[in-house]
């Protein structure tokens, strides 16, 4: 249990510091160009990869994160761990099925 604890943790920092680092860029992007869409983040995933805030933002929410999930009180650890995680972690899989389903689709409309 203690490893997928750890394993949770990690996952649900990396993707909520994704999820809040490159959203954060690509508005403020968004807002000082005349881009928009896909246009305006084209770059800032790899950018955000290999930032320092990235690495901070995931360091710290993993902290919280690893912290949380070693409480002796069980419903502040279902609610400051286990839901916030399993959360992250689902959206981020939906994402990625959301993101290769249209690519499968595009490539299928583009066949026909």
């Amino acid at each position: 249990m203690d490893t997928l604890r750890t394993v949770l943790s990690i996952v649900a920092s990396i993707a909520g510091a994704l999820l809040t680092v490159v959203l954060a860029e690509a508005f403020a992007e968004m807002s000082g160009q005349r881009r928009t869409g896909i246009g305006a983040v084209a770059g800032g995933l790899t950018e955000a990869l290999l930032s320092f805030r990235f690495w901070a933002v995931a360091a710290i929410l993993f902290l919280l994160f690893f912290g949380a999930s070693r409480l002796s009180s069980k419903p502040l650890r279902i609610l400051l761990f286990w839901t916030p995680a399993v959360s992250i972690s689902a959206l981020i899989v939906c994402l990625t099925v959301l993101y290769v389903y249209a690519s499968i689709y595009a490539k299928h409309l583009a066949g026909m």
